[in-house]
């Protein structure tokens, strides 16, 4: 069992590694606050994203703009006029009355009257700021409301960033006395009339019972927050998502008697100001712009209408899990991450799986947070991410690292093969007899190897390039034989002719060893009949084998000479030995021309196949080089190949030749292989400032393009298995590397183009 277990811990190793390591990496940036910012913008747009909801009809808003207070030429208003404005709402009998503004000192005229107002109104509600903060100073209560237990407080509290998540419930002025803020203190006056009051569950906790809702204090920590300031008792802001805001009355229309029946009967009014000039504006999580920041009295609607909604209908307050859950929720996405990329076989598959488990995640998140959580997406979202690559980074790691084994293992036997081998070869020379001092043991480079396999290809045209001229030779040399048997037949030749006669036959000799123009078999024909006519009209017998043996020697100008030796009855014997002396010469000739031929192409093979192991450059010719690899390649061009040169004269330049034959060779066989021994083979030889520029080009089917940039990669081959090891192409660009030098492909149906760019360098110090 226990071996079942390590085995099963061993094939799930990067998955246990990589799944509590990241997140206990992201849980760490998460306590220090990495996360806070993002994790409060996500926060922000599952509101944006929530669908819209109607206004809460149980609550009004007196408005103050600018167009009311030109109307009533001052600000703040005056104590008769707010009084009066007061008095008027009130006849419609409003559940409870707040108002939004300052009112700490007296505005005369009317201060009397606003105080038996404020005296005989008990639903109306006044603000203090309670926070005397550095920004702003603390503002009193109206005395009249504050003697009375009408007083509410108006702070808020305010995200680094400056936006409003958070409601305060309550908190407490200096002398230790619990204030609740304006929002709260209404819904509580309107929850009053319903017989709902708020009811302490569990004092530890701070957990308050109100109609429906349960009240659950905000905590430092709570959803994405790190280190927040949890003063007072705060719950997170659950506003609505109004698509046409409260609904509102201007104080104008109020104070004009323009006020509908019945519109603030039964409901809360809040009385407050959205003017420019007062600036009571604050961003929420659904304000995207300036112009649609709520004002001060529009967040204390919202609370109020918050704490109505959750009391009275049952709307969700915002929940939010535990630290140790929010912990297991980061390792469980971190686990998911991880087998995502320790079980996919691929990084598609890997992608695939991190965008599908973020699809889920973030989707699952919203539809949490529509029915009242907030769950954390943030470091969730690093976990499935970091994991994956982590995991799918580790596994192919390991991968690597075991090829690297499998290959320091396979060139250790390749190795122990290659000297096995080398001993059979050893014990082979040693049984015949071959006198060697020393069999020296290598491992031949990639490049000799690729070179040695050419040479294996070019085999059989060489074999044939070499056999033509030894033909030629062997059957020169078997006429030149036969010739010596008529050289003891010459001395009575001469003596049997007359002394004119054996000038005539010396200069016919001499003049058959000039002969240097091969004709056409019409033009031979034609020569012939003007020799026929000639002869046949001088009379001379055996006109037409005599004119043979003329022309085959040359002799169709000029044979007035030759006419008396022509007319001998023996004239046919005499062309004849002649004709073997002449042939004489041109068995010799075509012997020293197959010579040549043979040695060329003997130069060729060995200037190829020669190795400089030295590992030094040397000045070199490049078009020496490639016109030695179409020596070799001859015998192929005669299947259909037109080799098309278009060379410069260039300087030596410094090179490694042997490794750039072997470019030459892999490219021009690569190029006939691709036109299958038929078209055209184009080499260019130009100079570009201090650069040698070679390009071939063939004719044939070209490359498609999704496979241009893999055609330089190891054993990457299109050719079907067997035909090639797919290291021609990769050998040709690291001996380009190696000259500091660049190779690029250029090809379309019908041609294919190589450049190859090579420093030019002459002066072996460069």
């Amino acid at each position: 069992m226990w071996a079942t277990l390590k085995r099963q811990i061993w094939q799930w190793r990067g998955i246990l590694l990589t799944a509590p390591s990241m997140a206990g990496i992201l849980i760490g940036l998460r306590l220090a606050g990495a996360f806070q910012l993002l994790e409060l913008v996500a926060f922000d747009q599952c509101f944006r994203f929530r669908p819209a909801e109607p206004a809460d009809p149980r609550i009004v808003i007196v408005t103050i703009d600018e167009a009311d207070i030109n109307y009533l030429g001052q600000w703040p208003m005056s104590d008769a006029v707010l009084a009066r404005l007061i008095s008027l709402l009130k006849q419609q009998n409003p559940r409870a009355i707040g108002l939004d503004f300052y009112r700490n000192l007296p505005v005369e005229p009317g201060h009397q009257e606003l105080v038996n107002v404020f005296t005989s109104t008990p639903n109306l509600i006044g603000i203090e700021k309670v926070v005397n903060s550095s920004e702003s100073n603390a503002v009193a209560a109206p005395p009249v409301l504050d003697e009375r237990g009408q007083i509410s407080a108006s702070d808020f509290v305010l995200d680094e960033d400056g936006r409003l998540r958070r409601s305060v419930l309550y908190l407490r002025r200096q002398n230790g006395q619990t204030i609740l803020s304006l929002g709260v203190k209404l819904a509580f006056v309107y929850l009053a009339t319903e017989n709902t009051l708020p009811r302490m569950i569990d004092p530890n906790t701070n957990q308050i019972q109100l109609g429906q809702a349960v009240l659950v204090p905000f905590q430092t920590n709570d959803g994405g927050y790190i280190s927040a300031d949890a003063g007072g008792y705060q719950i997170l802001s659950n506003f609505h998502h109004l698509q046409h805001g409260f609904r509102t009355i201007s104080l104008t229309d109020v104070l004009q008697g323009e006020m509908p029946p019945d519109l603030v009967r039964d409901r809360i009014v809040l009385i407050g100001s959205k003017a420019e000039s007062i600036r009571d504006r604050f961003y929420t999580s659904y304000t995207t712009s300036p112009d649609n920041a709520a004002t001060g009295v529009e967040v204390h609607a919202h609370l109020t209408s918050q704490l109505l909604s959750a009391a009275i209908d049952g709307r969700p307050l915002l929940q939010v899990w535990s630290e140790p859950l929010e912990w297991l929720w980061i390792l469980v996405w971190a686990g998911i991450g991880a087998a995502s990329g320790w079980l996919s076989p691929t990084f598609q598959r890997t992608t695939l799986s991190m965008v599908l488990g973020a699809i889920f995640l973030l989707g699952s998140a919203y539809l949490l947070f529509l029915i009242g959580w907030w769950l954390i997406v943030i470091p969730p979202l690093f976990a499935l991410f970091g994991s994956a690559i982590a995991s799918s980074g580790y596994r192919l790691w390991e991968n690597l690292k075991l090829s690297h084994q499998q290959l320091a293992d396979y060139a250790r036997t390749l190795e122990e093969k290659v000297k096995e081998r080398t001993l059979e070869l050893e014990q082979e020379v040693i049984e015949r007899k071959q006198a060697l001092d020393h069999l020296k043991i290598t491992q031949e480079e990639l490049i000799q190897s690729e070179k040695l396999a050419a040479v294996g290809q070019l085999v059989a045209g060489v074999a044939h390039e070499i056999n033509t001229p030894l033909g030629a030779i062997r059957s020169s040399a078997g006429s030149a034989i036969k010739f010596l048997d008529y050289v003891k037949e010459l001395p009575i030749l001469f003596q049997s002719l007359p002394p004119t006669q054996r000038q005539s036959f010396l200069i016919l000799l001499q003049n058959s060893f000039q002969k240097d123009t091969t004709f056409s078999l019409k033009e031979e024909r034609r020569l012939k009949y003007i020799l026929i006519e000639q002869l046949q009209t001088a009379a001379i017998d055996h006109a037409e084998t005599i004119a043979d043996l003329l022309v085959d020697m040359g002799l169709y100008h000029d044979i007035d000479s030759f006419i008396p030796l022509l007319k001998r009855s023996d004239s046919v014997y005499l062309l004849e030995t002649a004709h073997k002396f002449s042939g004489l010469r041109r068995s010799i000739q075509i012997i020293n021309i197959a010579t040549d031929r043979a040695a060329k192409i003997v130069f060729a093979l060995r200037t190829y196949a020669r190795y400089d192991s030295s590992g030094e450059k040397m000045l070199a010719n490049l078009t020496e080089g490639i016109e030695t690899v179409l020596t070799l390649y001859s015998n192929q061009f005669k299947r259909g190949v037109e080799v098309i040169k278009h060379y410069i004269e260039l300087p030596p330049i410094l090179c490694y030749p042997d490794e750039l034959n072997q470019v030459w060779v892999n490219l021009i066989h690569n190029a006939l292989q691709a036109m299958n021994y038929h078209g055209s083979l184009t080499i260019d030889i130009t100079q570009q400032d201090q650069q040698v520029k070679v390009s071939i080009t063939d004719t044939g089917a070209g490359i498609p393009v999704e496979i241009q940039m893999k055609i330089f990669e190891p054993f990457f081959t299109t050719k079907p298995p067997g035909e090639g090891s797919g290291l021609g192409l990769y050998i040709v660009k690291q001996i380009i590397n190696k000259h500091s030098g660049s190779i690029s492909v250029e090809s379309q149906p019908g041609y294919t183009t190589f450049n190859i760019i090579l420093p030019g360098h002459t002066d072996e110090r460069a």
